[in-house]
């Protein structure tokens, strides 16, 4: 996998480190409902790093986009179409702050927004994980051989789709098409904070596009 070879050009001994791919997962929560849920989330201090040191792979455009965060602090990574690595971008590093990423440049608020939709996908509990072991036998192999070890991986596919059979509908009485229901924080008088996650609905009726954004100038 591509984070093996990751690992091994940057010499990095990974001990473990939980890995994380997001490939088939983020064109669906470029949806800016689901955007604005990751905000929300963030904002009540719900969404927290699950580990202080894991990578998460994502493939967009034919290139890995690769990001490690590390006691909060987030680096960037680029693997090209080529397969080849690319040395950091320094001009896009961000850190968590418990309830907001810390953004130095305009350059690093778009990794920001990424990383609160990447901590909201592995937060989420409907997403489902497919866990990756690799068996001892073929890493003995390989080390007999003078080859690197591989290492296990998860990835974090889309939750199964709600309301199948019933599904949404318009004012008008038409279904509605497949689409992300916003998920949303709830906060009650006691003080107590609860939250719906995002759920896909309609996934029945065709595959999931993504809403158009109008943007009106000022």
């Amino acid at each position: 996998m591509i984070h093996d070879d990751f690992f091994h050009h940057h010499n990095v001994r990974n001990n473990d480190v939980p890995v994380f791919y997001l490939n088939d997962i983020l064109e669906n929560a470029k949806d800016p409902t689901f955007d604005e849920t990751a905000q929300e989330f963030l904002k009540a201090g719900l969404l927290k790093p699950p580990y202080h040191n894991f990578y998460v792979f994502i493939k967009m455009d034919g290139a890995y986009f690769i990001y490690h965060m590390d006691n909060g602090k987030v680096q960037e990574y680029l693997v090209s179409q080529r397969g080849k690595f690319l040395d950091p971008r320094q001009d896009r590093n961000v850190e968590f702050k418990g309830n907001y990423f810390w953004c130095p440049n305009d350059h690093s608020q778009q990794i920001s927004s990424l990383m609160a939709v990447v901590l909201l996908i592995i937060f989420m509990k409907s997403m489902r994980r497919e866990k990756v072991e690799i068996s001892q036998r073929l890493n003995d192999s390989r080390s007999k051989k003078g080859k690197y070890e591989y290492s296990g991986y998860t990835i974090i596919r889309n939750p199964p789709a709600a309301n199948e059979e019933k599904g949404e509908h318009c004012p008008t009485g038409l279904k509605r098409k497949p689409h992300w229901r916003r998920g949303h924080v709830r906060r009650y008088k006691s003080g107590r904070v609860t939250y719906i996650e995002p759920v896909l609905v309609n996934m029945h009726l065709g595959e999931l596009t993504q809403k158009k954004v109008y943007k009106v100038a000022a």
